[in-house]
């Protein structure tokens, strides 16, 4: 297992991030746990009506963007900042809003400046989408 990437991690500005700022009208506000000794990342939260792509059942490209913020959030266990390179999501059952979901995700390896992730959503403690991605390390 590959060891943590220097400096340190540290929290970067959300400031119009559409799935973490709080203050994006029209955003999804999530808000994650980061636990650096495990290197994963937690949230919860109630998607609007108006994320359904179809009736009760969530847009697919709103999973993806669930799935994809849990992996960068934990990518920040190990490196400063990190975008996403590429992103593989499995969609396993219809993603329901306005009901409670789980979105986690953990650091698999780090290497040559890249991070690779898995990311998990439930409802209803089952899993409804997963994914894998690679994040590049955001050189400041």
């Amino acid at each position: 297992m590959a060891e943590p990437l220097d400096p340190p991690p540290r929290p970067s500005s959300a400031t119009g991030c559409f799935a973490c700022d709080r203050n994006h009208p029209s955003g999804l506000h999530l808000s994650f746990v980061l636990d650096v000794a495990t290197r994963t990342a937690r949230a919860q939260t109630v998607l609007d009506g108006c994320f359904a792509g179809a009736d009760g059942i969530a847009h697919g490209g709103i999973v993806a963007t669930l799935l994809d913020e849990a992996m960068v959030y934990a990518s920040r266990a190990v490196a400063p900042l990190a975008a996403t390179a590429s992103l593989n999501v499995r969609y396993r059952r219809p993603t329901p809003v306005r009901a409670p979901l789980e979105i986690t995700a953990e650091v698999l390896w780090v290497k040559h400046g890249a991070v690779r992730c898995r990311a998990y959503l439930r409802a209803r403690d089952k899993v409804v989408a997963q994914a894998e991605g690679t994040l590049l390390v955001v050189q400041e």
